[in-house]
């Protein structure tokens, strides 16, 4: 355990024992909380002729309903912002792109 005059600033701190396996179970859970809360929704409808990002999608964040719908793949699930931004021109639900904040159409 680092002394209180070391550890200030860093926020959440763990302490871990590779060689006693200590600590690790809390870090791996607030590892995954962290990722989870970092996530974006997303809703959107791909071209049949995109279909192979389909794949992107669940590669890079957590698909949790697929569709194949008249109007394309519907998709519905979540991903980190960073990858949101790279899939961007599909578009959403609501007629909006899948921009991380403000959602707007890319024109």
């Amino acid at each position: 355990t680092l002394p209180p005059h070391i550890s200030r600033g860093y926020g959440k701190i763990f302490s871990v024992s590779a060689l006693q396996g200590d600590g690790l179970d809390s870090l791996k859970k607030e590892i995954i909380n962290y990722f989870v809360r970092a996530d974006k929704q997303y809703e959107c409808i791909l071209p049949y002729d995109k279909a192979g990002a389909v794949s992107y999608f669940h590669e890079n964040g957590t698909v949790e309903l697929e569709e194949y719908r008249e109007d394309g793949i519907y998709l519905k699930g979540k991903m980190p912002p960073g990858h949101l931004a790279k899939v961007r021109s599909y578009e959403c639900m609501k007629g909006r792109s899948l921009a991380d904040e403000g959602n707007h159409k890319n024109a």
